[in-house]
C-alpha cells in the first residue's frame, strides 16, 4: 500500500500560517506533491510537531524530491522571527544577534512572573516590569502567553492549542513597577480531572530565554 497521501497545491510550498499567498494569478503554477505520515521533526533531538492554533498538525511536505517544512513554526521554535510584507510579497525571517539585543535594551530587561491567584477555574498570573525603563514587547500573532499542562512529566495539554490567534505583528509597552495580567480559564479543557504541574510563559520574543512560572493545579470536572 502507497504510504503518501497525494495532494495538490497552489503557489507555495512553505507555508507562513495565514499570510498572503505568493505572487498574482499569472504567476501560480500547479504542482503535485505528497505528505508521508512516516515523516518525523526533530529539533534539538527531541521529537517536534508542527499544529495550527485549532491543533492541526501541519505535516513535511516531499516534493520532487525535496522536504519542505512549514517555515513558520520552524522559525519560530528556532527563536526567529517571522513576518509576511504583502507589498513586495516578501517572508521575513529575523534572529536577533546578542549586538541586536543590546541595542534594543533586551538584555536589562528585569520582568518578573508573579501568580497572583489560582483555582480549579482559572488561573491569573502577572508579568511585571522591575526595571527603571519602559519594557517594550514584541509578539509574532496576538498570541501573548501560552501554559503548558504536565503530568506524569509529559505535557498532555498546551492552552493555545485548541484556540486560533490573529497572524500579527504587535508590541507591548509595560512601564517601570507596572504589570501586564493574564487570565487562564480552565473550565472545560479537553483532558480529565486530576492534578497538574503548570508552565506559564510569555510569548514575546524579548522574553523567549525567560524560565516559565511553575506551579501545581487541580482540574474538575
Amino acid at each position: 500500500m502507497n504510504i503518501f497521501k497525494k495532494i495538490i497545491l497552489t503557489t507555495s510550498i512553505i507555508t507562513v500560517g495565514a499570510m498572503a499567498v505568493v505572487g498574482a494569478a499569472e504567476l501560480t503554477k500547479k504542482i503535485e506533491a505528497y505528505i508521508n505520515p512516516e515523516l518525523k521533526i526533530t529539533i534539538d533531538g527531541e521529537d517536534y510537531v508542527a499544529r495550527e492554533e485549532d491543533g492541526r498538525i501541519v505535516p513535511p511536505i516531499i516534493y520532487e524530491g525535496r522536504t519542505y517544512l512549514p517555515v513558520r513554526f520552524i522559525a519560530e521554535e528556532a527563536g526567529m522571527g517571522v513576518a509576511w510584507n504583502e507589498e513586495t510579497k516578501t517572508v521575513i525571517l529575523e534572529r536577533k544577534s546578542k549586538k541586536d539585543k543590546e541595542k534594543s535594551g533586551i538584555i536589562d530587561l528585569k520582568a518578573k512572573y508573579e501568580l497572583v491567584s489560582q483555582d480549579q477555574e482559572e488561573i491569573i498570573i502577572e508579568l511585571k516590569n522591575e526595571g527603571d525603563s519602559d519594557m517594550v514587547l514584541t509578539f509574532n500573532t496576538s498570541k501573548q502567553f501560552d501554559l503548558k499542562l504536565i503530568q506524569d512529566g509529559k505535557a498532555v495539554y498546551t492552552w493555545s492549542s485548541d484556540k486560533r490567534f490573529a497572524q500579527v505583528i504587535t508590541n507591548k509597552t509595560i512601564k517601570p513597577g507596572e504589570s501586564d495580567r493574564y487570565t487562564i480559564d480552565l473550565k472545560n479543557l479537553p483532558i480529565k480531572a486530576g492534578s497538574y504541574e503548570f508552565e506559564f510563559y510569555s510569548a514575546a520574543g524579548e522574553l523567549e530565554n525567560m524560565l516559565p512560572l511553575k506551579g501545581k493545579v487541580d482540574l474538575k470536572n
